[in-house]
């Protein structure tokens, strides 16, 4: 299994995100935005350091991700 972006972890970000923001009401792409962020935070200004290395596609990572939610497809 491989450790990034299991079911597990992904999971696991998914309820800090929804713990932290409750009880307000996130749709899909919202929680697609924060999970991103929490991945990236380094690209965020005064954010602290990323927990996955910058990639040179991160900002279309961001928008495939949206669009794959939407259309239940992956890029």
């Amino acid at each position: 299994m491989n450790p990034l972006n299991s079911p597990l972890e992904v999971g696991l970000r998914a309820l800090v995100v929804l713990t932290e923001t409750f009880p307000r009401r996130l749709d899909v792409a919202q929680l697609i935005y924060l999970d991103h962020a929490l991945l990236h935070s380094g690209d965020v200004e005064g954010g602290l350091a990323s927990l996955q290395p910058d990639l040179p596609v991160g900002p279309g990572e961001l928008a495939c991700a949206v669009l794959s939610s939407k259309m239940d497809s992956s890029c």
